[in-house]
């Protein structure tokens, strides 16, 4: 379908530009209505749109920071870089972001994002991405990059097969969300209640990752680094990995991961307001992999009788969200410690009851489990196409 097309650099086609943040951030939050939002990665989800945010800034803060309206592209430049999403509101960007706006109009806005967002113009942004630990883009990267022009029908038209597409794979997200909701609804229902409470300290191990050393560190190897980037909620992600050489595996050995290890995010664990904590649960298909600092893990200590299915329904909770929130140390990135986790108060629940909501749990994951095949495939689908579309 790319037959014919014309190509042009970004930078050519559209205005390139950093944002920006007032500092100290915290000065500059209000919780007047009437202030300007401001847009940071925790007011994104996984539709293309970024309509509302958690936070607005007073007027002054304008003056250092990049004002941005609707119909503009937003592009992450750090953590989770490469990332678009389309305004449908108006604010102000922080220095983690880059504002792509078309000039020209030469693009149905839905192309522009599949074209952004698909893996081939990813693996770019890879290739470019400048860092150790943490990657970056900046703007003449993003400017260089190659983009297509296709006629407008012609981008109305696949923009309507990768409409459709989206939307089934949005119903199935939907559908994996709803068992969560349910999971939860049954955890309020039988622990919602309790008087005996005890700190997660006494029955776990609540430990950090390890500081590697960025030379160490490479884009492929023989383990992988569970990074804080990696972290979803209720899922490991791979899409962007970075590898160990072999033999860290036993240098570092009690920083190895376990099948069953809970895994959760001690750097900007909110994912978006009052949402919950990323965090999840190590699967066999994660493994080998080494946990690297700003993630925390939690295992069962030696003796103790809980299930870590109950444990992390516990983290799923709204207060423990609430609880995060009150220890996060900082605005713009909060933190929080192994210590805060340790010190949350769950339910000191019977061995039998935990064992009931376990096995409940256990059978949402099998419904669950199918519909992200189906979901897995769909999202192949939508990958091939890409592929077919943008090479």
């Amino acid at each position: 379908m790319s037959n014919g097309w014309r190509y042009a650099k970004i930078g050519e086609v559209c205005v390139v530009e950093r944002g920006g943040s007032p500092r100290p951030i915290d000065k500059y939050i209000t919780d007047d209505p009437s202030g300007i939002n401001w847009i940071k990665i925790g007011d994104t989800n996984d539709s293309m749109y970024i309509t509302e945010t958690a936070q607005k800034i007073i007027p002054e803060g304008m003056k250092k920071s990049r004002y941005v309206q609707p119909g503009d592209f937003l592009l992450s430049n750090s953590m989770s870089f490469g990332r678009p999403y389309i305004l449908k509101i108006d604010g102000c960007i922080h220095d983690g972001w880059l504002v792509l706006r078309d000039k020209d109009n030469l693009f149905d806005k839905r192309f522009l994002y599949y074209y952004l967002s698909s893996p081939s113009t990813y693996q770019k942004f890879k290739n470019m991405a400048v860092g150790g630990v943490v990657n970056n883009l900046n703007s003449d990267m993003v400017r260089g990059v190659l983009v297509p022009i296709p006629t407008l029908d012609e981008q109305i038209e696949i923009v309507t097969v990768l409409d459709k597409l989206n939307e089934i794979i949005v119903n199935r997200k939907q559908q994996l969300s709803k068992l969560d909701e349910l999971v939860k609804s049954r955890f309020i229902e039988m622990f919602g209640n309790a008087e005996n409470k005890i700190p997660i300290g006494e029955l776990c191990n609540v430990t950090g990752g390890y500081s590697f050393k960025s030379g160490d560190i490479s884009n492929d190897g023989a383990i992988k680094i569970l990074q804080i980037g990696n972290v979803y909620l209720d899922n490991v992600s791979w899409e962007t990995t970075n590898y160990l050489p072999e033999g860290f595996d036993e240098k570092y050995s009690k920083f190895m991961l376990n099948e069953g290890d809970i895994v959760i995010a001690l750097t900007r664990p909110i994912i978006q307001s009052l949402g919950n904590v990323k965090a999840c649960i190590v699967k066999s298909r994660d493994l080998p992999c080494l946990l690297n600092q700003r993630v925390g893990r939690i295992t069962v200590k030696e003796g103790k009788n809980i299930f870590l299915e109950f444990i992390y329904s516990c983290l799923m909770t709204d207060d423990f969200t609430k609880h995060v929130e009150s220890c996060s140390i900082g605005c713009s990135q909060p933190n929080i410690s192994t210590k805060d986790i340790e010190n949350y108060l769950i339910p000191n629940a019977p061995y039998e009851e935990q064992k009931l909501f376990a096995e409940f749990k256990k059978q949402t994951e099998k419904l669950k489990l199918e519909i992200k095949e189906s979901l897995e495939k769909l999202e192949t689908l939508k990958k091939s196409l890409m592929q077919k579309y943008f090479g």
